[in-house]
């Protein structure tokens, strides 16, 4: 994974919002956000706008690709990211090979379950 795509996912992990205004980047909340971290952000700022550029198609709020909640068919809390960029439960659509497999992840301890 690259700098621009760990730090994305490191944003989206900690529930961040980000927004692409022309060459800046807008971020909250402010109290999720660490000396560390800006400072990945701003190493890898030019990256970063490309890629939500080329996810979102242009300008806009976005938020990260990865789930904030457990799988809404099965309740499953592990989910893994293919080398295309697509996000899918693992336990419903498990990876037909290990090489399509970017990266793993799995929700934080104390999400909520599902509830109908």
């Amino acid at each position: 994974m690259t700098g621009a795509a760990e730090t994305l996912t490191e944003l989206s992990r900690r529930g961040v919002t980000i927004r692409v205004e022309g060459d800046n980047l807008r971020l909250g909340p402010r109290a999720a956000l660490d000396d560390g971290l800006l400072a990945r952000i701003r190493e890898h700022k030019g990256e970063i706008i490309r890629l939500l550029a080329a996810r979102k198609g242009g300008e806009g709020e976005v938020r990260s690709i990865l789930p904030t909640r457990r799988c809404r068919a099965c309740n499953s809390w592990l989910f893994w990211v293919s080398v295309y960029g697509a996000v899918a439960c693992a336990t419903c659509h498990p990876p037909a090979s290990r090489s399509l497999v970017k990266s793993w992840y799995w929700l934080p301890q104390g999400e909520p379950k599902k509830t109908q």
